[in-house]
């Protein structure tokens, strides 16, 4: 078994890898729970959870990606270098909406 630390590192870094959000992750754990079944979670301390969650919101800023970047539209041919410089860079202040 993995110390604490480096375990929640794998968790994260694996999240990043499969672009997994915090919220996908609660619907997963949530969708596992099975009746008669213990929870995917149980046995899991309270301190690692609170560590994962901690861990995975220091990042979030830098996974930031805004729905408008993901579209083209008809006649741009690609994405102005204000709007590619403004998903390459974290946001300052760590909100969404300014």
């Amino acid at each position: 078994m993995l110390p604490k630390d480096d375990a929640v590192q794998k968790v994260v870094e694996f999240m990043d890898l499969c672009s997994i959000s915090q919220g996908d992750f609660d619907t997963i754990v949530e969708l596992s729970k099975l009746k008669g079944k213990p929870s995917p979670l149980e046995g899991v301390q309270p301190a690692v959870k609170a560590a994962l969650t901690k861990a995975y919101n220091k990042g979030s800023s830098s996974r930031l990606v805004r729905a408008a970047d993901l579209i083209t539209l008809p006649g741009i041919k690609k994405a102005p270098k204000k709007r590619i410089a403004a998903i390459l860079e974290p946001m300052d202040d760590g909100k969404i909406w300014k």
